[in-house]
């Protein structure tokens, strides 16, 4: 039946808008009216704190521990260069969108003022403060070793071949082939980085996340400072790709030289080497193996896509395996940094929706 406009009716163009995003498009200079713009920054009020406090612990951190210099907590900042360009396939993805409409400029008008509507705005800024966040955290990092030397290598090295029979690391070199080396590098690194910022993203900006945006932003919070830092300082370690500069035994050398003849990523771990030597502190700077970030973010980005879909879940965790498997056969990691990253995100992740079930008294979230 066509649409025929009454008093209490809106035009085919509004009707597209309502269409494509409810709640969204509609009513927007009286969403800003009522102070909508305030109402959302103040939601993030709490996380822009949490990084104001840790912040200021790791800025007296470096002075105590006379390190000042460490302290760099704009190094990725050059996340926040990227924004522009988000920005811009919001804008050229609405204008697309808006053709298939009765009226284009009108929809078009409707979903940039979604684009750029007080959630969008609350959720770029704080996406700005996470990227300071990570900042002090590889800050931190990296002030590490200047307080505790690398001590726990030869027990996780024991503590994995106690595990599994004989070092990991012999068994997925046995089950991978040398040449996709390569190619796992790239989606330990290069696809597991895209997912890093899009998830974050992701949840701060796309409404149909909002449910899950709390406690996505919390778990993030609190994984980095306590894994990363605390949990990284009472467990100093290395890593095997470092084990022999750090204890003197050989033990890891035949994985070293498999790396060097069929990794494409060798020079990432003589920069890291070199960085943690002369004290540089930049994006990825900082050793510390245990836990392993690297699957915490993983573990993260299951959670996130299990709240989405159930098979998106699945397909997740499939990927957190395969960074499991590729933080041991690139030497990166010890297997029991993985299980450790992995159960322990999971912990924070429960933890934080109890406490914000309770808060809110809504329903359980899984």
């Amino acid at each position: 039946m066509p649409l025929t406009k009454g008093p209490q009716q809106t035009g085919a163009g509004d009707a597209v808008s309502v269409r494509l995003l409810p709640g969204l498009a509609l009513d927007f200079a009286a969403r800003v009216g009522r102070g909508a713009y305030a109402t959302c920054l103040r939601r993030d009020l709490c996380f822009h704190g949490f990084v104001a406090v840790y912040a200021m612990l790791a800025l007296a951190v470096s002075l105590a521990a006379g390190v000042p210099a460490k302290f760099a907590p704009f190094s990725y900042l050059g996340l926040v260069s990227a924004l522009p360009r988000v920005l811009l396939l919001l804008v050229a993805g609405a204008g697309l969108w808006s053709l298939g409409s009765r009226s284009p400029l009108r929809t078009f008008r409707g979903l940039l003022a979604a684009c750029f509507g007080p959630h969008t705005v609350a959720g770029l800024l704080l996406f700005a403060s996470l990227s300071v966040f990570l900042g002090v955290f590889t800050s931190l990092k990296t002030m590490l070793s200047d307080m505790i030397p690398f001590f726990a290598d030869p027990a996780l090295a024991h503590a994995d071949a106690w595990l599994h029979g004989g070092d990991p690391w012999r068994y997925t070199s046995a089950l991978l082939p040398a040449p996709w080396t390569a190619g796992l590098e790239r989606l330990y690194f290069g696809f597991w980085g895209i997912l890093l910022s899009g998830c974050l993203l992701a949840v701060l900006l796309l409404p149909r996340l909002r449910e899950v945006r709390a406690q996505y932003v919390w778990t993030f919070l609190w994984m980095y400072p306590v894994l990363g830092n605390l949990a990284a300082g009472a467990v100093m370690s290395a890593g095997p790709v470092y084990y022999e500069q750090v204890t003197g035994d050989p033990r890891f050398s035949a994985l070293v030289q498999y790396l060097a003849q069929h990794s494409i990523g060798r020079e990432w771990a003589a920069a890291l080497w070199n960085s943690y030597v002369s004290g540089a502190v930049g994006v990825g700077s900082g050793i510390s193996a245990f836990p392993s970030l690297h699957l915490a973010n993983a573990a993260m980005f299951a959670l996130l896509a299990g709240r989405i879909h159930q098979r998106l879940g699945w397909l997740a965790a499939a990927f957190a395996g395969v960074v499991l498997f590729g933080s041991v056969h690139l030497g990166w990691h010890y297997a029991v940094d993985g299980y450790f990253a992995i159960a322990a995100t999971v912990l924070i992740w429960k933890l934080v929706g109890k406490v914000l079930q309770r808060a809110s008294g809504a329903a359980p979230s899984r």
